[in-house]
């Protein structure tokens, strides 16, 4: 077989032009152009090559498959650890911030006693000098 002119097969011995013939689908039957790789209609590969391909990409091997089962366990542990550690530094702030909080409300307490020490100071200092002015008279 050669190529033609009008790039067509040709045989070389009786010189009998064969055009490209449509392939069909072998799983929806559907008449494809003679280049095309994937059937038009169903998206299913033509070639045996591309099936075989596209199946080993679709089943996981035995091996990758007990790769991961292995990988599992030390995953979840990796995964609980990181989890762990996450709540640790949660807990850590929390504590922090109930110590501000007692830090804060001890030292309001300590604002208020004083304030109310010298409203009864005042208010004596206030007694003393009313009754001071009323001994005047």
């Amino acid at each position: 077989m050669v190529v033609g002119a009008g790039g067509e097969a040709v045989c070389q011995r009786c010189g009998t032009g064969f055009s490209a013939v449509p392939s069909s689908c072998p799983f929806c039957g559907h008449l494809n152009p003679p280049d095309a790789e994937s059937c038009d209609a169903c998206g299913e590969p033509l070639s045996l090559v591309a099936r075989v391909v596209d199946r080993q990409k679709a089943q996981p091997s035995a091996r990758r498959l007990e790769q991961a089962r292995a990988l599992a366990p030390m995953l979840k542990a990796e995964g609980e650890k990181a989890s762990q550690a996450r709540m640790a530094v949660f807990q850590r702030a929390e504590d922090l911030h109930r110590e501000q909080v007692r830090r804060m409300s001890a030292e309001r307490a300590k604002q208020d006693r004083r304030l109310l020490l010298a409203a009864v100071a005042a208010a004596v200092v206030l007694v003393l000098a009313l009754a001071a002015v009323l001994a005047a008279l």
